[in-house]
């Protein structure tokens, strides 16, 4: 196409009368490259109000509602967030704008009716949107043959039709956000979540709730029927979000695959204990503090593919004592277990002083470099501040990269954390001069390695550096420009 002039192209687009003669192969060429990348071009579609655009949406959706848009044909993937719900919004409010509301809400509804092969949608509701239109919508919802994902983000203040969310069925990925878990809107999820028995992927996040609700009690109807309940949820991920795992939602979670727990997640001892007598073989993990509940279950995971976790806290209740006994085990116990499989491996304390005793000893470099699989790395490095932690039986830069490249031919991403040991006289937060110090001796550390190193190192921020060779088996790492760098 670049080779064809510009008027020409545009006489070809715009013209549909293929009597004419006129650059008719051509025409033939475009139209079959229409045919093939409408579906490529036009499978995502946002629906978003906002208070630029309230009174330019009419338009737009009356060109949906008639079928005008190839939006309208193609469309598998829909993003809605109905009316900007900012309070400074409020001093656009009065009759004129209820009224044209109410007018898009009547548009809005046809205009979701004229997308037929919708798969996957994200409905973002808020108080701004009228009972009867979010009653309208979720019927709608209710009535695509294919969808397969869906998110539900509800405002706090959201008048629910909870009642409606059942007749949604058949999901393979639901995704459920609230400030708060209340009840009726826990007896809607459950049902929803038994009427689709192929479920694969759940996701779930609310903020603002004071108490723990037991993970059972948004399960529980999918379970009642023993004999016919088969399970199929492959991955559970919880959010900012005060849910408590126990043994109960286990049955809920026999083929369950990949696991994440964010802050705010109770896991209890015996809900891990009961994965384990269940066989529950989770390929991938990630966790917000490692407990020895959660390194007894390790144990029982050979296979598993991905660990993302912090350290225990050095200043909590448990003290340094409980820290040692964790780092011990999981590096002398649970990572050589997990060697042969894992890929992936983030283990990083929270504050730059959480050196732990998980980054200052050789050995723990050693296990970690047996991992040979290792496609991600990230971890805590000891780099002393100022000098005055030195003392500290420490890593230098130029080994840990230089076994690195060594022995983890498979690794591409190494992302290094600098702490430094926590004191009274020592400040607290980042320290600027520390993190600048650090960076400045990466491109200073020499690498000897019987080949080149074949991973980027990141450092904090997006600084990333990769390997040049200076010779004789010698590399440095040196700053790789940033994409907005030029």
């Amino acid at each position: 196409m670049e080779a064809v002039a510009f008027e020409i192209v545009a006489d070809i687009l715009g013209d549909s009368d293929f009597h004419n003669f006129k650059y008719l192969y051509l025409r033939l060429v475009c139209k079959r490259f229409r045919i093939i990348l409408e579906p490529l071009q036009f499978k995502d579609i946002t629906i978003y109000f906002k208070k630029q655009n309230i009174f330019s949406m009419p338009e737009k959706l009356s060109s949906l509602a008639a079928g005008n848009s190839p939006y309208a044909r193609w469309a598998t993937k829909l993003k809605l967030r109905p009316w900007y719900s900012n309070k400074d919004f409020e001093k656009y409010d009065g009759p004129d704008l209820k009224q044209e509301l109410a007018r898009q809400t009547l548009w809005l509804v046809r205009a979701l009716q004229a997308m037929p092969s919708l798969q996957s949608i994200q409905y973002s509701i808020n108080s701004r949107i009228p009972r009867n239109a979010h009653a309208e919508i979720l019927t709608t919802l209710s009535r695509y043959p294919d969808l397969k994902e869906l998110c539900l983000d509800f405002a706090e203040d959201t008048p629910m039709h909870c009642s409606l969310l059942p007749t949604i069925s058949n999901l393979r990925s639901l995704e459920i956000r609230f400030p708060r878990f209340q009840r009726e809107v826990i007896n809607a999820v459950n049902l929803m979540i038994a009427q689709s028995p192929a479920i694969q992927q759940l996701k779930i996040t609310q903020t603002r709730s004071v108490d723990h609700i037991d993970l059972s009690a948004i399960l529980e109807e999918s379970t009642r029927n023993k004999a016919l309940f088969k399970p199929s949820l492959e991955e559970l991920r919880i959010s900012s979000s005060k849910v408590k795992l126990t043994p109960s939602c286990v049955p809920f979670l026999l083929s369950l695959r990949r696991l994440t727990l964010d802050r705010g997640t109770e896991a209890l001892s015996p809900f891990w204990r009961s994965l384990i007598h269940h066989g529950v073989q989770i390929q991938a993990l990630q966790v917000h503090r490692m407990t020895p509940p959660i390194l007894e279950y390790l144990l029982s995971c050979p296979r598993l593919c991905e660990l993302k976790f912090h350290w225990p806290k050095l200043r909590a209740r448990e003290g340094l004592d409980f820290a040692e006994n964790v780092s011990r085990q999981f590096f002398d116990d649970v990572l050589p277990l997990l060697s042969p499989t894992l890929q992936v491996l983030r283990a990083i304390g929270d504050g730059p002083y959480e050196h732990g005793p998980w980054c200052a000893c050789k050995s723990n470099f050693q296990w970690i470099s047996k991992a040979q699989g290792l496609r991600e790395l990230e971890i805590n490095y000891h780099f002393p501040l100022r000098r005055r932690d030195i003392s500290l039986n420490m890593v230098s830069l130029d080994s840990l990269l230089s076994a690195m490249s060594d022995n983890l031919l498979q690794l591409e991403t190494l992302i290094l954390k600098p702490v430094w040991v926590f004191s009274p006289e020592l400040p607290s937060g980042f320290d600027p001069e520390h993190l600048g110090t650090f960076g400045s001796t990466i491109p200073k550390a020499v690498v000897q390695s019987s080949r080149p190193p074949g991973f980027r190192l990141k450092f904090l921020s997006g600084r990333q550096f990769t390997a040049v060779g200076t010779g004789e088996g010698k590399y440095r790492f040196v700053e790789a420009p940033t994409p907005h760098s030029g």
